[in-house]
């Protein structure tokens, strides 16, 4: 399931697609300086209303070229004031646009011969991407506002956590992401209140979280599993060729970078995930219950025992002995009940049954997705099992090949002629101990960590995207803070 778009009905900033033939003027360097430089003045300004127009159409390179224009513009005037407020917007706006095309043309990437290419392009426009959203963070936790000008900054600094999270997310970095969704999600719960808690940006933060975490039980399980594997493999390595044949791979740099979970955390993990995919059911029953006439808190109502309780402590001992089934079903019961109360209802205005139609089918998903976690985790487990015994046949077929080589060795040593019989043994003894290095390289490879980022603020511009090949991202309203 695509993560929920947040509802635009009513948003002033909301965007109607239009041609990607918006450019900048003299005009719009002309407003610019008439007016104080400050935060909402550049949100409100020319630049940064034009690059959100463009990036409706998904034409990324303009909307990056006109963000360009408006840094370059603003700092013009700002001389050595690289942290300036007004340019947090476009900071922001240039960060959230090149990730969205990271994510676009990475969901319609095929196999090439490009393909190292592009990831190495792909690892630098997150780099630069980071660190546009992080100093746009930096401003805004910075900035002191009043009233509503307050609430707008905390909601802008909410999804600039948002975007952060995304990222951290598509590099495989859980816990970082989790942090984020965090920060963003007690930023708007915090502003949206009562009757405006009934909004997609809720929805759709709550669904990360789930996602995201139960993305970390998954990796933790199967790296427990892997661990206990190592050991059983330990244990269980008594010849002495399979043991040097084991030793001589060392432990890879990956193996130290792997997140590593208790089965408390892992449960309590998977736990969080369901709580928080049946709170974002609730903000979407919601949603539909105002479109109806209906009250949205009835509508949404569920077990008080499903709430997100993160302040809530426990010992090892009772974490042990919860049953993180139990959660589960009483999720899935939770969330029947819900979805049978809004196939009732009607929308008061013809024009929301679109919608309504949309957010139940979320719905729906969001269902399938917690009646089949357990059958996923038992899934994940007989794939481990099925590794590890295939990775056991190919151990055990190598060390017999490395017997039978030394065997041969021995006995070419006792004969009078020995030349290319010594030389084979070394060569095949060579490609065991070869093949094994190079497994361990692939597994650095497969996970490295996140580079240190550059301090980049402006990105020249790269090479073009074939719009034919992109589609509208269904993640998060683009272009708006």
């Amino acid at each position: 399931m695509s993560k929920p778009d947040p509802d635009n009905a009513g948003d002033e900033d909301a965007i109607i697609p239009v041609a990607s033939n918006v450019e900048a003027t003299a005009d719009d360097v002309a407003l610019v300086a008439s007016k104080p430089l400050t935060y909402f003045n550049t949100k409100n300004g020319p630049f940064y209303t034009k690059a959100k127009e463009i990036l409706q159409t998904d034409d990324f390179e303009a909307a990056l070229s006109m963000i360009e224009t408006g840094l370059t513009t603003i700092l013009s005037m700002l001389p050595g004031q690289d942290n300036h407020e007004a340019l947090g917007p476009l900071y922001y706006m240039y960060g959230t646009t090149l990730l969205y095309s990271v994510e676009e043309s990475q969901d319609t990437a095929e196999a090439s011969v490009m393909a190292q290419d592009a990831a190495e392009q792909t690892a630098g426009d997150l780099e630069i991407a980071w660190e546009n959203l992080e100093t746009a963070r930096s401003i805004l936790t910075k900035l002191k506002c009043n009233g509503a000008e307050d609430e707008e900054r905390a909601l802008d600094l909410a999804q600039i956590h948002c975007r952060l999270a995304d990222l951290s997310r598509h590099n495989g970095h859980y816990e970082q992401a989790i942090q984020d969704y965090e920060s963003c999600c007690e930023g708007r719960r915090r502003h949206l209140t009562d009757v405006k808690l009934w909004d997609r940006r809720i929805a759709d933060v709550e669904y990360s979280l789930g996602m995201a975490s139960l993305l970390l039980a998954a990796e933790g399980e199967k790296n427990l599993m892997d661990k206990e594997d190592k050991d059983d493999d330990k244990d269980a390595h008594q010849n002495p060729t399979i043991a040097a044949m084991v030793a001589s791979t060392g432990t890879s740099a990956s193996d130290n970078e792997k997140v590593v979970l208790s089965p408390e955390q892992i449960t309590a993990s998977r736990e969080k995930s369901t709580r928080h995919y049946v709170q974002c059911a609730r903000i979407l029953a919601g949603i539909i219950a105002c479109k109806s006439n209906a009250n949205p808190i009835e509508m949404s109502a569920a077990d008080e025992s499903l709430e997100n309780n993160e302040n809530k402590k426990c010992s090892s001992k009772e974490a042990m002995s919860r049953d993180a089934t139990s959660v589960q079903e009483k999720a899935s019961t939770a969330l029947n009940i819900i979805r049978g109360r809004i196939s009732k209802l009607k929308p008061s205005n013809a024009e929301d049954a679109g919608l309504i139609h949309d957010l139940t089918e979320m719905l729906d998903e969001i269902q399938e997705t917690v009646d089949n976690c357990e059958t996923d985790r038992e899934g994940l487990r007989d794939v481990n099992k099925m590794r590890k015994k295939a990775e056991d046949d190919i151990k055990n077929a190598d060390a017999m090949g490395a017997t039978f080589a030394s065997t041969n060795e021995a006995q070419s040593e006792e004969s009078t002629t020995t030349i290319g019989f010594g030389a084979a043994v070394a060569t095949a003894g060579m490609t065991i101990i070869g093949d094994a290095a190079s497994t361990s390289t692939s597994q650095e490879v497969g996970k490295k960590p996140m580079a240190p980022m550059m301090m980049v603020k402006k990105k020249k511009k790269r090479d073009t995207i074939d719009q034919n090949d992109c589609k509208r991202a269904k993640t998060t309203e683009r272009g708006t803070i």
